[in-house]
C-alpha cells in the first residue's frame, strides 16, 4: 500500500528477482514516487552538490535498470500498429502536465485533500 512505501510489493519484487532471470516489468509508480521523495526530502545546502541525494537517486535508477538487464534471451515482434499509435499520441508541453499535478496533487496536500 502507499501508506507502507509499498513494502509487500518490493519483497516481493526483490526475492523474484535475486532467484530468477526472467523480464519483469516493475510499477514505475514506485520508483517516480522514491524519486520524487529524493528530490523533494534531501536538499542541498547553500547551492553545493548533495552527495548523499546523489546516491539515494542513483540506487534507485541502478535499482530499474537491474530490469532491463533481465531482458536476456526473450524476443518479441515489434507489432507495428500499436508502436505506430503510441509513438503519435499526442503531447502536452512539460509546463501544462506540471501545472495538471500541481493542481491534482497540490505540494503539501495531505491524501485527504486529494481523494
Amino acid at each position: 500500500s502507499y501508506e507502507s512505501s509499498y513494502k509487500n510489493y518490493r519483497e516481493h519484487l526483490n526475492k523474484h528477482t535475486a532467484v530468477s532471470k526472467l523480464p519483469t516489468i516493475p510499477f514505475i509508480g514506485v520508483y517516480l514516487r522514491d524519486l520524487t521523495y529524493m528530490d523533494d526530502g534531501l536538499k542541498g545546502d547553500d547551492g553545493r552538490i548533495n552527495t548523499k541525494k546523489m546516491r539515494a537517486i542513483y540506487g534507485i535508477i541502478s535499482q530499474v535498470q537491474l530490469f532491463q538487464e533481465h531482458r536476456e534471451g526473450y524476443t518479441s515482434e515489434v507489432n507495428e500498429k500499436l508502436d505506430n499509435y503510441l509513438r503519435n499520441l499526442p503531447s502536452l508541453p512539460p509546463e501544462t502536465y506540471m501545472e495538471l499535478s500541481k493542481k491534482r496533487e497540490p505540494k503539501n496536500a495531505t491524501r485527504q485533500d486529494i481523494e
